[in-house]
């Protein structure tokens, strides 16, 4: 996980994940978010929302620069050092 915010019960997430190409080799990360209606869900890992965000290279610490900004409206707002995205929420209300 390289970030969190706890919002009025919901849990939001940007995580790492290895992918695997077909040759079984680890060929790519991807930063995920994930959303979570509560505690219980974020622990279960029983996500309400997910979406990829960005891909990189192993070994490259891109992802890494991608941060929470905001989460109003049903609206989460990330960004890194060179976009901004807005990802809607609403079906987690």
């Amino acid at each position: 996980m390289t970030a969190y915010q706890i919002n009025n019960d919901l849990y939001v997430t940007l995580e790492i994940e290895s992918s695997e190409n077909f040759f079984k080799e680890k060929d790519r990360k991807n930063l995920s978010l994930y959303i979570y209606r509560d505690k219980w869900r974020w622990i279960s890992g029983i996500a309400c929302f997910y979406k990829n965000i960005d891909i990189a290279p192993p070994g490259s610490m891109a992802l890494y620069d991608w941060k929470l900004l905001s989460m109003e409206a049903g609206i989460v707002t990330l960004a890194n050092n060179e976009k901004e995205i807005a990802v809607s929420i609403e079906q987690c209300f």
